[in-house]
């Protein structure tokens, strides 16, 4: 799963559930959260850990495109992007993404379902409980 993350909002703003961790799936979820974004991307900061798919060349090349600055954390060092530790944790504990699935399509249709309710039906104390669609699209 690939998730991109508005960390001021807590929106998740683009998503891919595939087979592997190839760029591919990464890819298609940076180009969702581009087309979700009706805003110039210049000078926007993207922050990821150390995964090859991160530093391909065709994801560097899509950011680059964008005018999106890239920014990786220190190797191992989960602290570094504690939003998307903490978003996974809730993804698959609360929303029930650790589970077994039957196939791939099953899979997406769960995810599309939890980011649906972690974007609109979920309050967050960070955002003194309002909800991230409500802080993103305002």
């Amino acid at each position: 799963m690939a998730l991109l993350t508005d960390a001021y909002s807590r929106f998740i703003v683009g998503w891919d559930a595939s087979t592997s961790l190839a760029a591919e799936g990464c890819l298609r979820a940076l180009n969702q959260a581009i087309a979700h974004t009706a805003v110039s991307l210049a000078g926007l900061v993207h922050h990821s850990d150390h995964g090859i798919q991160y530093g391909s060349w065709d994801y560097l090349d899509r950011l680059r495109a964008n005018q999106i600055l890239p920014s990786m954390g220190e190797v191992g060092n989960c602290y570094e992007n504690a939003l998307a530790e903490r978003m996974n944790g809730i993804l698959k504990c609360e929303y029930g993404l650790d589970d077994l699935f039957v196939n791939l399509e099953h899979v997406r249709l769960a995810v599309e379902q939890a980011v649906w309710l972690y974007n609109y039906d979920r309050p967050h104390l960070s955002l003194e409980f309002a909800y991230p669609a409500t802080i993103h699209f305002t």
